[in-house]
């Protein structure tokens, strides 16, 4: 896969960006298939120990960064919504850590 994106990619000053078209379409093809797919297990950090899933369903990207918004679909939040960012080369790994999460209700 490196050895394939590798020569599409353009230094912008402070980052790597896909520099061709086609790279650009199928990085998109990608992100909305991952999109539709990421359920993760949050353990809530208010006291009670709980966890609970989050339907992860749209995503944003604005530079390195790449905000998402889901749903809380089981447990004490059910249905409330959930945003999370990730910033830098974090939002390529599904497991990295959120640099902010939020519940709406």
């Amino acid at each position: 896969m490196v050895r394939e994106i590798l020569p599409c990619m353009v230094d912008d000053g402070e980052f790597l960006a896909p520099g061709c078209e086609d790279l650009i379409a199928e990085f998109e093809r990608e992100r909305r298939r991952i999109d539709t797919q990421i359920t993760e297990l949050i353990t809530w950090l208010d006291g009670s120990g709980d966890t609970g899933p989050v339907l992860w369903s749209n995503s944003t990207p604005a530079g390195q960064t790449v905000a998402f918004t889901g749903v809380v679909t089981t447990g004490r939040y059910l249905g409330d919504g959930a945003i999370r960012a990730i910033s830098g080369i974090g939002y390529v790994a599904i497991s990295s850590l959120a640099d902010d999460l939020l519940l709406t209700s």
